[in-house]
């Protein structure tokens, strides 16, 4: 049985490009810094639990 088009392996390096691609864009950029702002990466509450913090960045919503 052939395997689904989603579970497929890829050209090793196709993820990464892709990857790096994205994050390189503007808005990937001004989310990441708000992250950091939030204080993404310390002891406070972005930094215990990220993964409530895209909910609420304003960047999002530009």
């Amino acid at each position: 049985m052939p395997c689904a088009p989603s579970t497929r392996v890829r050209p090793y390096g196709t993820d990464a490009a892709l990857f790096q691609q994205l994050v390189r864009g503007e808005r990937v950029q001004q989310r990441t810094a708000e992250l950091f702002q939030q204080g993404f990466r310390t002891g406070g509450a972005t930094g215990l639990d990220p993964g409530e913090a895209p909910g609420r960045l304003k960047a999002a919503d530009r």
